[in-house]
């Protein structure tokens, strides 16, 4: 629950989170040495999984026949099914669940990011940008924020919604096509 603000009361400036699209992920997973470092990776921009949540991942887990993945236990002790990633491979089970904790998975994702020159173009990216690129794709596919809420786990909608921020030049032209088509 939120808290109220007070009148008067400042407000605190939110930043944009950092994300990273299609072309910087590709570039991240060519670079990554280790397989499960690259399974890591697929979850987090391909499924919007939390580090948490990937590390927690058991065969169990996963649904092939309808391309699943259940969350159990996520933020705020919640439960939520996900998509298997787009590029997964039968193989990719076996590095489940990972070998590697958060911190490591962490720093092998600065490590590819300095290596891609990534980390010098942004350089407060980590590996929670993986989860904010995957948002940002499914905002500018067209997924409804009430989907995309509920992929995520955000328990609020205006959590999902900064999203939108992170795409401008699609809010743009979807204004000018909808304005463009009365005339």
């Amino acid at each position: 629950m939120k808290q109220q603000k007070k009148k008067g009361q400042k407000v605190k400036a939110k930043p944009l989170p950092v994300e990273i699209n299609k072309e910087e992920y590709i570039a991240l997973l060519k670079v990554t040495k280790f397989m499960h470092h690259k399974v890591a990776f697929m979850l987090g921009f391909e499924s919007g999984l939390r580090i948490t949540e990937i590390v927690n991942l058991h065969k169990a887990n996963f649904d092939f026949g309808n391309k699943e993945i259940r969350i159990n236990l996520g933020k705020n002790s919640k439960d939520r099914i996900v998509n298997l990633p787009t590029s997964w491979q039968p193989q990719h089970i076996s590095f489940i669940p990972l070998k590697c904790q958060q911190r490591a998975l962490q720093k092998a994702f600065i490590k590819s990011a300095i290596i891609t020159g990534l980390k010098a173009k942004k350089p407060k990216i980590h590996f929670h940008s993986l989860r904010h690129g995957f948002a940002t794709e499914c905002v500018r596919s067209g997924v409804c924020l009430a989907t995309l809420q509920g992929l995520l786990g955000h328990e609020d909608l205006a959590t999902t919604t900064i999203y939108i921020n992170l795409c401008p030049t699609e809010r743009v032209e979807e204004v000018r096509s909808k304005f463009g088509s009365r005339r």
